[in-house]
């Protein structure tokens, strides 16, 4: 048996021992309390790492709570550790409602099955995962308990503070630091939450805080201001404004905040202007602005936006109005909020359990388990913006997000609520559980049912499914997007009549259709049976029916064929959005956590300027996200309480340098029109950095005292080393929220680069700092070789199941080290793009010489498109069926530069648009490639994604016989004539390797500024066949080679994985090598003193790919046909056309390619 040990914020969790005050001495006196033979030497260094710097002057609190460990788990594979951090989930929820944690703490627990230490703010975030050791080193799987994965309906509230217990009680820790004493002894009890009080010791006497001493309110730093500026007509305007301009002369940009929202509170106009600035310079060059167009303020529709966030709205409507926008179901992320919520319900105390079992809807169907889960999460969502002051006028919805709103507020007068509620879960569990009976009793047949997202034309779509007896249209959400369900084949049938391209969804449902109209009466006798209704007039909003497109009322009647037709009607969310616009609504707010209703609502009023559609979970942190949500709000000059908004920034003052917030009067005090009703309230707030070693004192505010404490020098130089050390797990986590304990493990790979060995397939860690990213190389290589779910979510595990998809090489031939930003979205076939980087690194496989690099990378880096394709979700759309081939493409080169190791390569690739033929989807796209800042080449290209069977059938190229264009013949320039026509394997090799005497004679003259070589692994041609200065198809010069393709060659090993294909790149590659020969022969590399090589600037090189040349044994061929030599004061150009045959088929040709000899 081993022991459990739970990395929670760095901090550790042992089984083992069942004391906290064990614990505690065992942390700080950093004893050896775990059983070196049970653990591995990686988790043996994790806990030492976890627990190395701990000492007495850190803050330990202990509570007698049982808390169970369970909640949290990882996967532990081969010593390699990969965090699922479920409780992400607490952490977008709970945020706003918590306060930031400024100091290092220790939070000890007496769990169920041991004690946990909880180190919170190493990397400044609060975050949990657990990991289960013993001494096989087993994989610990994550298990849900259907049947405990109940869900809270009334009751949510309280079940979401047992929940939060740990939280809040390392917030209300956090505030023992403001005490009037200095500490030494660092032990702090906290016990029993109910009695919301802490029992703080400090030099052995027994102090005890209550929660009304401790502050409680989070507080969110913002880099802006905010400055609100309310008028009434445009006189008004300008004459605020310029007093807004000499304010900020003199007393600065907070003060002039601070008044101007007092100003709003006491004296709101009808029109708002508000600026969001960083500095004075930027709000004078916004007034100065609008004073120019202050004539079109008061024009309706009118809107002036900033670059910097500030936003003025002319309202259209006296009164805008707030929707809550719920979307259907399985919308939210199921696998970490399904998951959570069943593992927290197991944990709650008994007496929340016996309250939650009366409310709860209990199903042994795990789907609707999941999808009911959306009824708490939904209510803790909206109590979380109602914690902030915002309140809707509208709850809307659409399939499942409307029945989450409807039994949210539901009133059951006539009829006991536990047997109701096992009737609703016994009513959905038949309709979304019955596809057979379903089938065979509406067609007569079983139906292979699938389910579809199409984004498209929605009209056309439903002009086309008439044609159709089994596809329906079940859910429109825009104009151009419309969900259906259909028998498979008939569904495909349609696709290619449409020439669209769809989105495979899962859980395909008879919901929204007429296989199930039987049900309507069913539901709708049962609900008015039992008296359901809503108590219309007595919510604080308006519920509104997507169904019937209005708003619901207390009748039953009304209540049971709305909540009936939910799930049997078709739902058109786009008329319900459109009605809510006509009613006044112009701020939408989307509730879900993948934004679907935040992209419908944009495809709906994307012609209409007046409309802001919030989504809640966008990647911003928490203050920009509130900053740009209040800015939005008030501009709109909607209803809500700002004052609660406000209340939790905290800006820097201009004149102190300190962080400080606003607090504001209360609604009783807000008509009395004093000034000094607002209280600004300082608070310090540095980061780790910048600590120093001088003592400091901090001002701390409670109910009973104001007093001052000297910091403690050792904590703090504590504090800056942690922060120091943790940086690059701090940064990784805020960006990507993965691999959190990837730093804390250092199982960095001791691979050694065997520099004689060029090709190596694997990874090679090299360790030096990351540069900011969405996706590092072990992240792109375990996307490209093993899992896209791994690092993308659940929604690309049917992706992983195909062993051929949309991926890119493998090393060496992946020429990507980091991908900096992606503009695209599952299942949409739009206009997308994507940035990435490559490292040039020493151990480049396509160096040709010492220290530069093939032009090729710059052209095969392209294949980051293959994995944009792969992100949108191709092999989703064509399971699986599908392999990559590059088809056309024209290149222009614009620099000189060649890259060089140690260079960084930069390349923006943008899919331009789609097109179907049949079974094959071309993509059309374009790139720029960088060094550094400088453009090296441009191209437009397309590529297509093609069936095994459509790949077997191409025929290659056709080729005419050959005839001599109409030109005038001339002999390639040349400046000797002792080379030879042919040469061998043997002479090639001696190419390559630099030795050009043993190739062409000692009287060979070859002056390279950089002498050219490459690795035997990379050199494409292994025989000259000939060469003659007259021949070829222009009559200007001809040269023909070989190479011998074998299966042992190492590109069939990365391109690609399961699809082994020649790299068209590799075999283009060959030209450039064959033309070096053929300059080296001609004595081209010895006309000048010294020469540079490079390829011509400004002149397109145009590519088409015809065939393929697949894993096996067969013969490459090369005819190089010189079209032009022209010598140049600068140079000589020379312009080519190559035909590149596999076993005299002929696979690509390449037209002016052009490259130049330069002194």
């Amino acid at each position: 048996m081993g022991f459990e040990c739970v990395v929670s914020g760095l901090g550790i969790h042992i089984g083992s021992i069942n004391s906290c005050e064990d614990l505690v001495e065992h942390i700080i006196a950093k004893k050896n309390f775990y059983n070196k033979k049970a653990i591995v030497d990686s988790t043996n260094k994790a806990i030492n790492d976890a627990v190395k710097d701990l000492n007495g002057q850190d803050i330990i609190a202990i509570t007698n709570d049982k808390l169970s460990t369970d909640i949290c788990k990882q996967y532990n594979i081969n010593n390699q550790i990969v965090a699922i951090n479920y409780v992400s989930m607490i952490k977008e929820m709970m945020h706003i409602l918590q306060t930031k944690i400024d100091s290092n703490i220790v939070l000890v627990a007496r769990g169920e099955d041991g004690c946990v230490a909880i180190l919170v703010n190493k990397t400044k975030e609060r975050y949990m995962t657990s990991l289960s050791i013993d001494n096989d080193i087993t994989i610990i799987d994550e298990y849900v308990d259907n049947k405990s994965g109940s869900l809270n309906i009334d009751d949510s509230k309280n079940l979401i503070n047992n929940m939060m217990k740990l939280v809040q009680g390392i917030v209300e820790v956090r505030y023992c630091l403001k005490l009037d004493k200095k500490w030494y002894s660092q032990l702090y009890l906290w016990d029993t939450l109910e009695k919301r009080e802490l029992d703080l010791v400090l030099d052995g006497i027994k102090t005890t805080i209550k929660e009304s001493e401790l502050p409680n309110k989070s507080m969110f730093e913002s880099g802006k201001y905010i400055i609100p500026v309310t008028f009434s007509d445009t006189q008004d305007a300008r004459i605020t404004l310029k007093k807004v301009q000499d304010e900020l002369t003199k007393v600065g940009l907070f003060t002039t905040m601070v008044n101007a929202i007092k100003n709003l509170q006491i004296n709101r106009k009808d029109n708002i202007i508000v600026f969001v600035v960083e500095d004075i310079d930027s709000i004078n060059d916004q007034i100065n602005e609008l004073y120019s167009i202050s004539d079109r303020l008061l024009d309706k529709g009118f809107i002036w936006k900033s670059t910097t966030g500030s936003l003025y709205v002319r309202k259209n409507v006296d009164k805008p109005q707030i929707v809550f926008m719920n979307p259907p179901g399985g919308m939210f992320k199921s696998n970490i909020y399904h998951k959570l919520f069943s593992k927290l319900y197991s944990f709650v105390d008994e007496n929340t359990k016996d309250i939650v079992r009366e409310t709860y809807i209990n199903s042994d169907n795990e789907m609707v388990d999941r999808y009911l889960s959306e009824c708490v999460i939904t209510s803790v969502i909206m109590y979380m913006l109602d914690v902030i002051g915002i309140k809707p006028d509208y709850l809307s919805g659409a399939s499942m997000g409307e029945i989450v709103f409807s039994l949210l507020d539901m009133k059951v007068p006539n009829g006991e609520r536990d047997e109701y509620t096992q009737y609703i879960e016994g009513s959905i569990s038949s309709i979304v559980g019955n596809k057979y009976n379903q089938s065979m009793e509406y067609f007569g047949r079983d139906v292979n049912l699938m389910k579809y997202y199409i984004k498209y034309d929605a009209n056309k779509v439903r002009e086309a499914i008439k044609e159709y007896d089994d596809i329906f249209p079940i859910i429109q959400g825009s104009p151009t997007d419309i969900i259906i369900i259909g028998e498979k084949d008939s569904c495909e049938s349609l696709f290619k009549k449409l020439g669209c391209i769809p989105m495979t969804l899962s859980d395909a449902m008879y919901i929204h259709t007429p296989v199930i109209e039987n049900m309507y009466k069913k539901i709708y006798d049962m609900l008015v049976e039992v008296g359901a209704y809503v108590d219309a007039d007595k919510l604080p909003y308006k519920l509104f029916s997507t169904y019937m497109c209005k708003e619901m009322d207390s009748s039953s009647e009304m209540f049971a064929n709305n909540f009936a037709s939910i799930l049997i009607k078709e739902v058109n969310y786009m008329e319900a959005l459109e009605k809510l616009y006509e009613n006044g609504a112009r701020v939408f707010i989307d509730l879900s956590t993948t934004q679907l209703c935040t992209g419908w609502a944009k495809e709906c009023f994307k012609d209409k300027d007046d409309v802001e559609i919030v989504a809640i979970y966008e990647n911003k942190n928490t203050a920009d996200y509130v900053v740009d949500m209040s800015t939005r709000l008030l501009a709109s000059n909607v209803s809500f309480d700002y004052r609660k908004i406000f209340s939790r920034l905290m800006f820097i003052n201009d004149k102190t340098g300190k962080f400080e917030h606003i607090e504001l009067v209360s609604d009783k005090m807000d008509k009395t029109n004093k000034y000094e009703q607002v209280e600004i309230v300082s608070d310090k707030v540095e980061m780790a950095d910048n600590y120093t070693d001088k003592e400091e004192e901090i001002k701390v505010e409670s109910k009973n005292q104001v007093s001052k404490i000297d910091d403690n020098i050792v904590l703090r130089n504590y504090i800056k080393n942690q922060m120091n050390v943790n940086r690059q797990a701090y940064n990784v986590y805020l960006e990507r929220e993965r691999e959190l304990y990837e730093q804390v493990l250092s199982t960095f790979r001791n691979e050694t680069v065997n520099k004689d060995n060029v090709i190596n397939t694997k990874t090679v860690e090299v360790n030096k700092p990351k540069k900011k990213c969405l996706w590092d190389r072990e992240q792109i290589i375990e996307m490209t070789e093993n899992s896209m779910a791994a690092v993308l979510g659940d929604k690309y595990k049917e992706v992983d199941k195909y062993p051929i998809r949309a991926r890119m090489p493998l090393p060496p031939f992946l020429f990507v080290s980091r991908i900096l930003d992606i503009d695209a979205e599952f299942g949409e076939l739009r206009p997308s793009s994507i940035e990435i980087e490559f490292d040039i690194e020493e151990d480049c496989i396509y160096r040709v010489g010492d220290e530069r690099i093939s032009n090729l990378i710059a052209s095969e880096a392209s294949h980051i498109g293959i994995f944009l394709m792969g992100y949108i979700g191709l092999d989703v759309i064509s399971n699986g069926t599908l392999s990559y081939r590059a088809l056309d493409s024209i290149q222009i080169y614009h620099s000189d530069r060649l890259f060089r190791v140690g260079d960084t390569m930069k390349m923006i690739y943008k899919i331009d648009k789609f097109a179907q033929n049949g079974s094959t989807t071309i993509i059309y796209f374009s790139y720029e490639v960088y060094n550094g800042d400088e453009l090296i080449t441009t191209s437009k290209a397309s590529g297509g994604f093609f069936t095994r069977a459509e790949l077997e059938s191409n025929k290659g190229i056709a080729t005419p016989k050959l005839k001599l264009n109409p030109v005038e013949p001339k002999e390639f320039l040349h400046f000797t004539d002792k080379g030879k026509d042919s040469y061998t394997e043997e002479d090639i090799a001696q190419f390559y390797k630099g030795n050009y005497e043993a190739c062409f004679g000692k009287d060979i003259r070859i002056a390279l500024n950089e002498k050219y070589y490459l690795s035997h692994d990379v050199d494409m041609i292994k025989r000259i066949t000939n060469i003659d200065y007259n021949g070829g198809k222009y009559g200007r010069g001809l040269i023909c080679a070989e190479c011998d393709i074998t299966p042992d060659m190492w590109p069939f090993e990365v391109h690609f994985k399961n699809d082994p294909v020649l790299p068209g790149i590799v075999m283009i590659d060959g030209i450039t090598q064959l033309e070096m020969f053929l300059f080296a022969h001609a004595g081209l590399l010895g006309h000048y003193d010294k020469c540079n090589v490079s390829m011509i600037n400004d002149s397109p090189i145009s590519c088409k790919f015809r065939g393929q040349v697949r894993k096996g044994h067969s013969l490459l061929r090369y005819e190089i046909h010189i079209k032009d030599v022209i010598e140049k004061e600068d140079g000589i150009y020379i312009y080519t056309e190559t035909g590149i045959f596999n076993d005299d088929v002929q696979v690509i040709q390449i037209g002016n390619y052009g490259m130049k000899i330069t002194p």
